[in-house]
């Protein structure tokens, strides 16, 4: 009964922990040294792992930590604040969990919430999802001259003011499937086009996620040229196509028929990181015009501009081109299109999972009314022997709210590790200020529920618990 319930702290010195949490934290610092975190989609998944293992490592070393805080010390002052927090010692298996739960949380809440892409910031730049294009246009006529020549200028009117300065990047078209994130279904013959790779090379246009080793990590787009082994015809599409578009991975074959009716392969040899070109495979124009000989002219364009008058070079290139059909969208904005599928999943699991830290943190009452449910024994001792119900309201809170600052903390801590990468991307629109309010609300309702349960369970009449002692 009462005080001979408490459980005596374990002398036994935690080595497995100990053992576990350096373990960790060493991996962790591999992954950091050997990780170019500024390139590759293999860097999330290391930088991921990395901050999970700074999780495990966390709470192996808080168990070391309460061991510490349960030995007996002459140095430490025991004010009311250092007392509570000695007293998470007692029972370290709840107090690593209810750590280790509020840690975890935040963590996944972090890490999904980091993966929200603003296509609109870094858009101008060559390494982000738009290669720095001003302007996307398909159309439905093909377009039999070179753009940026003298002739197909004059032809198609585009000598007028405003459009000098406009550079084009022309692909021909193979009709074929709908592979982008807007059709929700798996396609085999994904739409191919055909362009000169020496024009997006020279402008190292977009960011490779990943790669095959016959690409040049200096040049990528020049693999489009070689001739691979085994005739195989190599080709790039967007990351996201290749995985769930097709549900394949880079290096995997995709088989087409030429005109002739002669089968043909593609090698997937790198994947483009959250591009326009969804929905696409990308090979060299040359091949495309050997298999398909029928397809004349250009009907896919990339166009850049000045992005201080992209609206006035848009209508003189539309009214210029309309007898070919010719849509144009800023290049941000078909980015936009595709991305707001992604990014409408991720608020939603970013909300479902504010709303799990919520009713968590509830549980942080429980195990305050819990743990002096216990302890009543304890406290009716303490408040015989002079200490103020104040003073008890005091070793209590603080003990409690010592995990819950202790779980926030280390949660982000693990979490901006492994979204590190992701915050670096080109287009990377991380949500602050929903973290922050969610984090507040967690921190809060931990509190309100924590100081509710406290205030309580002191206020009932501790002398029945100390007559049975």
């Amino acid at each position: 009964k009462g005080l001979m319930k408490i459980d005596a702290i374990r002398r036994e010195k935690p080595k497995k922990s100990l053992f576990i949490g350096i373990s960790c934290m060493i991996a962790v610092l591999i992954i950091l040294i050997i990780t170019d975190f500024g390139k590759g989609e293999k860097a999330f998944t290391f930088f991921f792992i990395a901050g999970s293992l700074f999780l495990v490592a966390g709470m192996a070393l808080l168990n070391v930590v309460l061991f510490q805080l349960g030995r007996p010390s002459a140095r430490v002052r025991l004010g009311h604040f250092n007392m509570g927090v000695r007293n998470t010692a007692r029972k370290s298996v709840r107090s690593i969990t209810l750590v280790g739960i509020l840690a975890c949380g935040l963590f996944i809440v972090f890490t999904v919430g980091a993966n929200r892409i603003n296509v609109l910031k870094d858009a101008e730049r060559r390494d982000s999802g738009t290669g720095g294009f001003a302007l996307y246009g398909e159309s439905t006529i093909p377009v039999l001259y070179d753009l940026n020549s003298q002739k197909g200028r004059q032809f198609y009117g585009l000598e007028r003011s405003g459009t000098q300065e406009v550079s084009f990047v022309q692909f021909r078209m193979k009709e074929g499937d709908d592979a982008s994130c807007l059709n929700l279904n798996r396609v085999s013959s994904p739409r191919l086009i055909g362009v000169d790779p020496s024009e997006i090379a020279r402008r190292e246009a977009f960011t490779f996620a990943e790669m095959t080793d016959e690409v040049d990590p200096e040049s990528p787009w020049k693999v489009l040229e070689q001739d691979l082994s085994e005739d195989l015809i190599p080709a790039i599409a967007d990351q996201s196509v290749i995985v769930w578009g097709l549900g394949m991975t880079v290096g995997d074959i995709l088989t087409y028929m030429d005109e002739r009716g002669e089968i043909f392969r593609l090698k997937l040899v790198g994947g483009l990181a959250n591009s326009i070109f969804q929905g696409n495979i990308i090979i060299s124009e040359r091949i495309l015009i050997q298999k398909f000989p029928s397809i004349s002219g250009y009907r896919l364009f990339l166009m850049d501009a000045p992005l201080d008058n992209m609206d006035k070079v848009a209508d003189s290139i539309s009214w210029a081109m309309q007898d070919q059909g010719l849509d144009l969208v800023p290049a941000s904005a078909r980015l936009a299109e595709f991305n707001m599928v992604q990014n409408t999943y991720l608020s939603i699991f970013l909300i479902l999972g504010g709303f799990g830290l919520l009713l968590g943190s509830v549980g942080l009452g429980i195990v305050v009314w819990r743990n002096i449910k216990e302890r009543q024994g304890e406290l009716a001792l303490l408040r015989a022997v002079g200490f103020s119900r104040k003073s008890l309201h005091s070793i209590v809170l603080s003990e409690h709210m010592a995990l819950l600052i202790a779980g926030i903390f280390y949660g982000i801590l693990a979490a901006l590790l492994a979204t590190f990468p992701s915050m670096l991307t080109p287009g990377a629109e991380f949500p602050y200020l929903t973290i922050f309010i969610i984090l507040i609300a967690v921190g809060l309702n931990g509190v309100i529920w924590a100081f509710l349960a406290v205030s309580f369970a002191i206020k009932k009449d501790l002398i029945p618990a100390l007559r049975k002692e």
